[in-house]
C-alpha cells in the first residue's frame, strides 16, 4: 500500500479485497485491526480511540460511509497534516461518559491520532454524491478493482494455498476445482 493516512479499496464482492489487505499488512509486519460488519457511530468512535496508534481496516462497514457522524470521524482521522494541521484530532459530543467495552477504560471526548494511524476502507459500494464522502475522498487514496473471470480464478488459486479453518489443502483445492468446472 502507498504511504498514506487513508486508502479506499472499491470493488465488487469476491475480489479478495479483505484477504489481500490482511496478507499484505501481515507480510509488512504492520500493527492493524479489522472492523467488520455493522457498527454504530458511538462504537466506531470508541474503536477509533482504541486503535488510534495502528492501522484500522474497515471491511464492508457500509454504515460508516452512510452516517454523517461517522464520516465526520473519518474526516478527522484523514485530515492532512500538510495543510497546516499540527495534529489529527477526533471529537465526540456526548453528554454521558463513554467506556471502551473491551478494556473498560474511559474514552475521552477528544483524542489525537498517533503517527502510525492509517485508515483502510474496503467496500463494494460508495455514495460518491454525498458531500461528506466527497470530502473523505479528497483526503485519501482510492483504488478501484475490476477483474475478469481469469484474474479472479488466479487469485483463488493463491487463496487455496493459504490454510483456512480446518480444511485441508486438498479440500480447498476440491472447492476451487468445483468452481472452475461449474
Amino acid at each position: 500500500f502507498p504511504v498514506t493516512i487513508g486508502l479506499l479499496v472499491l470493488g465488487e464482492p469476491g475480489l479478495s479485497k479483505s484477504w489481500t489487505t490482511k496478507k499484505v499488512l501481515t507480510e509488512l509486519n504492520k500493527d492493524f485491526t479489522i472492523i467488520e460488519g455493522y457498527i454504530t457511530d458511538t462504537d466506531f468512535y470508541i474503536a477509533l480511540w482504541r486503535n488510534r496508534n495502528k492501522i484500522m481496516v474497515l471491511d464492508d462497514t457500509s454504515g460508516v460511509l452512510k452516517s454523517a457522524r461517522s464520516l465526520s470521524y473519518v474526516k478527522s482521522a484523514t485530515a492532512s497534516l500538510n495543510e497546516g494541521n499540527k495534529d489529527r484530532i477526533c471529537s465526540n459530543s456526548t453528554q454521558k461518559p463513554l467506556t471502551d467495552p473491551v478494556s473498560g477504560a474511559y474514552v475521552p471526548n477528544t483524542f489525537k491520532f498517533g503517527d502510525n494511524f492509517a485508515l483502510i476502507v474496503l467496500t463494494n459500494s460508495l455514495s460518491e454524491h454525498n458531500k461528506h464522502v466527497q470530502a473523505v475522498l479528497s483526503r485519501i487514496d482510492k483504488v478501484v478493482i475490476n477483474l475478469d473471470y481469469g484474474q479472479k480464478l488466479a487469485i483463488m488459486d493463491e487463496i487455496v494455498k493459504t490454510p483456512y479453518s480446518d480444511l485441508s489443502f486438498e479440500e480447498r483445492k476440491f472447492c476451487l476445482d468445483f468452481i472452475k468446472e461449474n
